[in-house]
């Protein structure tokens, strides 16, 4: 349901209300046994009092929006700094190269130093010049992502390509 849906259906409810309210009052004050003065008079003052009413209704309700826009978009705003921040290593680390983390630490393999890769059933290796490999399990992901994944290393390792 979008705000929009909400904000019609809330719209629609206070002004039932309202609506409902303000036949009630005109219908009491008609069948009051007062004299027509009194009774214009009644109807006068409950019509001000509704219009006093409905106006900080509103002036509530408009307030509200103002906080909920506010409370929204300071929550967007903070995710998009995070996912930002995100990108940002992410990128910084697709740069460097490919990283391992093994039981003795972490291993590092830059894309121009990769001299072999080898496609596996469950995995992709990638071998280093001076011996060392990477491994990048790929069981979890489906077809189309380790497609993804083959493609992008194949054009890292060909633009690092001295």
């Amino acid at each position: 349901m979008s705000n929009d849906d909400r904000n019609a259906g809330t719209s629609g409810v206070v002004l039932s209300f309202l609506l409902g309210a303000l036949s009630g009052a005109v219908l009491a004050a008609l069948f009051a046994p007062r004299s027509g003065r009194e009774t214009r008079g009644l109807l006068s003052d409950k019509m001000r009092e509704a219009a006093d009413r409905s106006r900080k209704l509103g002036e509530q309700a408009l307030e509200k929006g103002r906080e909920a826009t506010e409370e929204a978009s300071g929550y967007l705003d903070r995710q998009r700094e995070a996912l930002e921040k995100r990108r940002d290593r992410l990128s910084a680390a697709v740069e460097a190269g490919l990283h391992e983390r093994t039981l003795t630490g972490w291993t590092r393999v830059a894309w121009r130093e990769v001299e072999l890769v080898e496609p596996r059933p469950r995995a992709i290796r990638l071998r280093a010049r001076h011996g060392t490999s990477i491994t990048v399990a790929t069981r979890a992901f489906t077809a189309e992502d380790r497609t993804r994944l083959e493609r992008t290393i194949a054009r890292r390792v060909r633009e690092a390509a001295p």
